[in-house]
């Protein structure tokens, strides 16, 4: 893949599923109650790709995970320049932890490019 197309964002969002139970064939057992589904996505700047990245049921979005993540996609060969979400209260929790805000800084360092 050209340099160019490496470049991306991330996308978060985080959804209510309403209690979902589900059965898992490969494992032998019930999953849940998820009541909260947390979804990332990756998506090319330059170029139209996409790709689920991860997801979580009921786990809210630490700093921790959301830096491990951005530090997964740029070990894979992806260049985070950009995230992208829907301003969820969990999601502006994530934000506070980083130091982003409107009255402070609109943006974080990219932990494994911090000229990014």
């Amino acid at each position: 893949m050209p340099e160019r197309d490496r470049h991306c964002t991330v996308m978060m969002d985080e959804m209510d599923i309403m209690g979902l139970v589900t059965y898992d064939q490969q494992m032998d057992q019930m999953l849940g109650p998820f009541k909260h589904l947390q979804v990332f996505l990756v998506c090319g700047i330059f170029s139209s790709w996409k790709l689920p990245v991860m997801f979580a049921f009921n786990q809210p979005v630490t700093k921790e995970l959301f830096l491990d993540l951005i530090g997964g996609v740029e070990k894979a060969g992806g260049r985070v320049v950009a995230a992208v979400n829907d301003m969820g209260s969990g999601n502006l929790g994530l934000w506070r932890a980083l130091g982003v805000g409107h009255d402070t800084r609109p943006y974080i360092l990219n932990p494994a490019d911090p000229t990014r």
